[in-house]
């Protein structure tokens, strides 16, 4: 085989491709394998949780909201607060300060609900209104009424 100018600066070209095209390529697997660690640990939350495992949830507002959306619209006076949550397939414990005992009253005998896809859960107690809904990601919205009066909400995040 007879080498010419073409087919020597296509060789020169790729030894000089090479180191950059695998530093590339590596980075590359790295951002891949990054993000599917990060999606297996976001849906491990709720397999944890479904499993029988506790977790700790801690609220991202120091106040509960009159709603949320977005954001908190409209902070109210009640303090949110972290609070325990250890559950099975059909039963659940929720644990919180002891000062904040009426809600692991309310939640003594709650309902809890998976959806189909494994996508969130539903805790909802058995007298009384509101709910705990925690998503794959870890991250739940808690809805409580107080007593005469319009729900609220707090947003946090489950680990």
């Amino acid at each position: 085989m007879m080498l010419t100018q073409t087919t020597v600066t296509q060789v020169r070209a790729f030894k000089f491709i090479t180191p950059l095209f695998f530093a590339s390529a590596l980075a590359l697997f790295g951002m891949l394998m990054s993000t599917d660690s990060m999606a297996q640990t976001e849906a491990d939350v709720l397999a944890k949780l479904k499993n029988g495992g506790k977790l700790v949830c801690k609220p991202t507002e120091p106040n509960f909201c009159l709603n949320v959306h977005v954001s908190c619209a409209g902070k109210t006076n009640y303090q949110a607060f972290a609070f325990g949550l250890e559950t099975n397939a059909s039963k659940v414990k929720l644990t919180v300060a002891n000062e904040l005992d009426q809600f692991s009253e309310l939640y003594a005998s709650a309902n809890v609900e998976w959806s189909a896809d494994n996508s969130y859960m539903f805790i909802s107690p058995a007298k009384g209104k509101g709910y705990v809904k925690m998503f794959q990601n870890g991250k739940y919205v808690f809805r409580y009424y107080p007593p005469n009066q319009e729900g609220i909400m707090s947003l946090g995040m489950c680990e």
